[in-house]
């Protein structure tokens, strides 16, 4: 199984993982070709060539990223069509 195909085991996980990383959403995201821009602080806007954005915050510290966090994620993997 590929790294890309662990991590979306892990972000489909039941219940949604509480130790989901911001590295790995970053890898995730890079694996299905969104690219990443800083806009302020913490923010960060993860864009596909389809002109999907996805728009999340960075947790603080070593903590997972938050639950809507992951259903984010999840809605922008199936708008860009990577996901059924």
């Amino acid at each position: 199984m590929s790294k890309k195909e662990k991590l979306l085991k892990k972000l489909y996980a039941t219940p949604s993982p509480k130790d989901f990383s911001w590295d790995e959403v970053e890898a995730l995201a890079g694996h299905y070709g969104f690219t990443l821009e800083r806009t302020r602080g913490s923010h960060f806007v993860f864009e596909h060539a389809s002109g999907i954005r996805l728009m999340l915050s960075r947790p603080h510290g070593s903590s997972g990223i938050k639950h809507y966090q992951i259903d984010a994620i999840i809605e922008a993997l199936r708008l860009v069509g990577i996901i059924q």
